[in-house]
């Protein structure tokens, strides 16, 4: 093939790319690069694809890592130390029976210390089991 199929085929892989973002058919438009660069050898094809094969496999898990952005922490467990207040009454027992508005949010909650907890009564998250919160009332101690 002439070199310029090539680097039509290079511009289509990388116009392909910008459109989806997911950096799978970068590694090829590099690869027809570098066969555009060999002309009508009969090699431009094989390096084409064991280039954009050995780039898609080696450098493609490396660049995202780097552009993607760190785990975020799951929205539970950074509302321990918070505050909210109660909306519908925690009984004393293992169950998440209750709910709190924590954040603006609303989630189930259990108390910490399996005592009731009525509505309206100010708590603070002290854990987390799965996406419910563990509170307890903020005026009273934990050792009690």
């Amino acid at each position: 093939m002439p070199g310029w199929i090539w680097v039509l085929v290079a511009l289509a892989a990388f116009a392909v790319e910008m459109s989806r973002g997911d950096l799978y058919v970068l590694w090829f438009g590099i690869g027809a690069l570098v066969a555009a660069v060999l002309g009508p050898s009969p090699w431009a094809t094989p390096v084409f694809l064991v280039l954009g094969t050995a780039l898609l496999f080696t450098l493609r898990p490396m660049a995202l890592r780097r552009l993607m952005p760190p785990p975020r922490r799951d929205p539970p467990d950074r509302l321990v130390g918070r505050t909210g207040v109660v909306i519908r009454d925690v009984s004393g027992s293992d169950d998440f029976s209750g709910q709190a508005m924590v954040d603006g949010r609303r989630w189930t909650v259990r108390s910490f210390a399996n005592r009731p907890i009525p509505s309206g009564t100010r708590v603070e998250v002290l854990g987390v089991e799965g996406v419910r919160l563990l509170v307890h009332p903020q005026d009273e101690p934990l050792s009690e």
